[in-house]
């Protein structure tokens, strides 16, 4: 709640400018900030033993891992990956795969039905982590904020654009490259 207030009051009073400093204004390198992210991963991912067991862990990361991972047509296994995604949420809603299926899911579709799932993985899953360091929260705001300005809604985008800027100054994409430096692009 203290992070949203605190977007809210910068966004009021025109205070975005601190998202908008070059990546050295952090203060770190990006090989630092890629090992905290990936440290922050870890420690998400154990957080798991407080809500379930061994081996229903295991049985989470093998049902987690049968996401089919070859390219292709967005469409392509909908089926196959829409029950895996759905047996994961059901089983382990708690876990932190569980965010990282339910955006796997969002980046599937297409639409108004990717658009409300970004929504659903920002509200539900915004703390969990891939173990490469992406976190979820803000990555589906990236997601989001793409899905919107290609959809011509560049308003809306940029609101959320601000937010990962804001909320997420040091959040990474899957090649470990800050996410704020893909918005300047």
């Amino acid at each position: 709640m203290k992070k949203l207030t605190g977007l809210l009051v910068l966004l009021f009073c025109g205070g975005v400018m601190c998202a908008d400093l070059p990546d050295s204004k952090l203060g770190k390198d990006l090989t630092q900030i890629v090992a905290e992210a990936r440290q922050k991963a870890k420690l998400r991912g154990q957080e798991d033993e407080k809500n379930y067991s061994q081996a229903e862990i295991t049985a989470c990361e093998e049902l987690y891992q049968t996401w089919p991972k070859q390219s292709g047509k967005r469409n392509e296994n909908m089926n196959e990956r829409r029950t895996i995604a759905q047996n994961l949420l059901k089983r382990f809603p708690k876990s932190n795969r569980a965010g990282c299926i339910q955006l796997y899911l969002a980046q599937a579709c297409t639409g108004r039905e990717e658009i409300n799932l970004y929504r659903q993985v920002i509200k539900n899953y915004s703390d969990c982590y891939y173990y490469d360091g992406v976190q979820v929260g803000a990555f589906a705001r990236y997601r989001l904020g793409v899905a919107l300005l290609a959809g011509g809604k560049k308003s809306e985008a940029e609101r959320w654009f601000t937010e990962l800027k804001v909320l997420y100054p040091e959040a990474i994409d899957h090649t470990g490259k800050l996410l704020s430096d893909r918005l300047s692009k």
